[in-house]
């Protein structure tokens, strides 16, 4: 019986609503619920599709080793990219592939036990020689919970790979540097450093496949007094140039013996560096490499007993340095979520393979004073002549050339392009002068900034300017560098600033905005702001040179017909790229609340109408004789 009451009083409470002032009342309360779904339903929707936090396996074995933290830093900003050990090329990997070269040498490391040098063929380093350098290192009879990740540190130029092993909540950890010499560029280093944890000793085993091309090739060995304390060999031999099969490349490598075995004691530390050495010869006819090879051998063990008494904190400290050295320019983008989309994380990637494949020099450098290399990087004659270079249309723009680099077919593929793109544009003087002006040419092409005698212009076009541009240390010769930004306002309009970043021999610079109508600006440290400007015929949107009389004169050989402000551009477009959708920025739940409100407006409004003209007049007519109003129109009654 206490249900059927409840039921009961339950029923009389909601005939209640029957009535014209409770309806109403019902109506704006509806209402005022949708309102505030609209403002706090976004956050419930959130935390009701919360996905579980993603817990990142590699975090411990990272901190084990000290650089958890600087590794994500890095990432954050694009500077690295991280592989899980187990799957190291995933669709996760975002197509990119492990890899270190110098411009003289370069090996992919997604398997690294398995892949031989690569050496230079005729733009990238493309051709496979059968010598497997790389150490592998594993525990020898104990299994363990294995994890790590695979780094590359893309500004300091090495692959950082860490792996460890997990017994009863206690870690073995397994650090590997790997690079190839920025400055000698004959040396590949791999360090490894294991740090024992755990309360018993372990034994690690060594192998590398070393060499697998002919087996009548003999290796020797080679008498050096080196402070690693190793025994070094060496092999020679040749081999058939793959465009032209009368000529071959005579090559030598010096590599270390490696332990079979090494034990690290509970609680326990060791570092052992491999520091593996390779030279080789321009493409010679095969009747004529015997000429060579003495010199070949010779050299060769002259480079080894001079890096072998350089420790191994410096030779890292001057590799680092000058990666660092050739960072210091950059461009940068606004970040996108736009589909399909370039964003910073592939310019940086490519960047980085493209330096990996240039000596840091015009020539092969052979070492004597490696501090002062760094000074050779940056005053190569060739950086201070550009020529025409660029003088296309931007490559952000083409996509044939940030295709997927997952394999090393695919880096040296690309690779070779950009090198030809950047040589075909007239950017060949920046190419020859090494890593630093190919970095140079590289910045120039993606906003199709172009050197003249007189001058260098902008010549991307306006509409293209939907994203923020941050273009750093513009090598303009004479020790100068400028700092060029494009940054949009918040009325989706377009600005240039300009900075001198650096100006050693205190060099006047002036600029100009599209036309040059305008008087020219003396340009500072300071950043000036020059709007973006379309003209017709189409020209430059800015114009730089340090030539005060030719900026003046240059307004009267540009002949446009029109100049106009650049117009701001569509918001949808500025949405898309800030937000991944062309709404605006509001949550999709406040469109879906939108149309809710619509729909039950005009529900409701079809209802009134009904009521009002249908039910309303034939309850009238059916009561005509009665005096006063009808129920229906008292119930509508506003």
């Amino acid at each position: 019986m206490a249900i059927l009451d409840y039921l009961d009083l339950y029923l009389r409470k909601w005939k209640r609503y029957d009535s014209h002032q409770s309806r109403k009342r019902l109506l704006i309360t509806l209402l005022a619920i949708c309102i505030i779904l609209v403002y706090i339903g976004p956050f419930f929707f959130k935390f009701w599709q919360k996905k579980p936090k993603f817990q990142d396996l590699t975090e411990p074995c990272f901190r084990s080793v000290g650089a958890y933290l600087k590794i994500l830093q890095e990432e954050e900003r694009f500077e690295a990219h991280r592989w899980n050990n187990l799957n190291p090329v995933t669709e996760s990997s975002d197509h990119y592939l492990p890899y270190v070269g110098n411009g003289k040498i370069g090996l992919p490391l997604d398997n690294y036990s398995d892949k031989p040098f690569y050496i230079l063929s005729k733009r990238a380093l493309d051709l496979p020689l059968p010598f497997h350098p790389l150490i592998e290192i594993e525990i020898a009879n104990r299994n363990g919970f294995k994890q790590g990740s695979t780094s590359v540190r893309y500004v300091q130029g090495h692959v950082l790979k860490v792996t460890c092993y997990t017994y009863f909540a206690k870690d073995v950890s397994i650090k590997e540097t790997i690079y190839a010499h920025r400055l000698i560029n004959n040396l590949l280093v791999q360090e490894i450093d294991i740090i024992n944890h755990t309360d018993a000793p372990f034994i690690f085993s060594f192998k590398r496949l070393g060499w697998k091309g002919d087996p009548k090739v003999k290796s020797q060995v080679v008498p050096i007094n080196a402070v690693d304390k190793l025994n070094y060999f060496q092999i020679q031999s040749q081999i058939d140039w793959k465009d032209d099969n009368r000529k071959s490349i005579g090559f030598s490598v010096i590599a270390p013996e490696i332990p079979n075995t090494i034990e690290v004691p509970h609680g326990g530390r060791k570092t052992i560096e491999f520091r593996t050495f390779l030279n080789y010869t321009k493409p010679i006819l095969k009747n004529q490499i015997s000429r060579y090879e003495p010199d070949l051998r010779i050299s060769l063990r002259e480079t080894v007993k001079r890096v072998a008494e350089i420790s191994s904190l410096n030779l890292f400290s001057f590799h680092r340095n000058a990666w660092s050295e050739l960072w210091k320019s950059g461009f940068g983008i606004s970040l996108s979520k736009a589909q399909n989309v370039l964003n910073g994380d592939a310019i940086n990637a490519t960047l980085y393979y493209l330096l990996s494949h240039k000596n840091a020099f015009d020539a092969d450098y052979m070492f004597k004073d490696l501090p002062s290399a760094l000074i050779s990087m940056r005053s190569s004659s060739l950086l201070n002549k550009p020529d025409s270079c660029y003088n296309g249309h931007p490559t952000l723009q083409a996509s044939a050339l940030w295709s997927p680099m997952d394999s090393i077919s695919d880096i040296n593929r690309i690779v070779s392009l950009w090198l030809m793109t950047l040589e075909k544009h007239g950017c060949h003087n920046l190419i020859e002068s090494g890593a630093m002006g190919t970095l140079q040419a590289y910045i120039l092409s993606l906003s199709a900034l172009k050197f003249t005698k007189n001058h260098i212009e902008f010549n991307t076009h306006p509409q293209e300017l939907h994203r923020d541009y941050y273009i750093r240390r513009l090598n303009y010769g004479n020790n100068t560098s400028l700092n060029i930004t494009v940054a949009l306002g918040e009325d989706n309009k377009a600005s240039i600033y300009v900075a001198i970043d650096k100006n050693e021999g205190d060099h006047k610079f002036y600029a100009c905005d599209g036309g040059c109508m305008d008087a020219p600006i003396k340009l500072s440290s300071i950043p000036i702001q020059f709007p973006v400007k379309l003209t017709q015929p189409l020209t430059a949107i800015l114009y730089i040179t340090p030539d005060l009389e030719h900026i003046q004169e240059l307004k009267h050989t540009i002949h446009v017909k029109e100049i106009v402000e650049a117009p701001a551009h569509e918001h949808n477009i500025i949405a898309l790229h800030r937000h991944g959708h062309k709404l605006g920025g509001l949550p999709a739940i406040f469109w879906l609340s939108i149309v809710f409100l619509i729909v039950i407006f005009h529900l409701f409004l079809a209802k009134l109408i009904y009521n009002e003209y249908c039910v309303g007049s034939s309850s009238s007519s059916s009561s005509s004789s009665s005096s006063g109003y009808t129920y229906e129109r008292v119930r509508y009654a506003v």
